[in-house]
């Protein structure tokens, strides 16, 4: 199920930057502009863990953390 949500979202994104009309589909900028927006839904959206997406402070070496 996880193959289907994130195609899902992937879709939805392209479909956006295709109807914002700003981009040539399949160019470039429209992939590294769905890329970016994909990301920004997705840390907004959906529950991850990576070492990527662990706050700062989670991620500090202090001990007294």
């Amino acid at each position: 199920m996880d193959k289907v949500g994130w195609n899902t979202i992937w879709n939805a994104v392209k479909r956006e930057t295709t109807a914002s009309g700003k981009f040539k589909v399949g160019s470039e900028e429209f992939y590294q502009e769905c890329g970016r927006r994909f990301t920004e839904v997705v840390t907004k959206t959906q529950v991850y863990d990576s070492v990527n997406s662990r706050s700062g402070f989670m991620r500090s070496k202090s001990d007294s953390v």
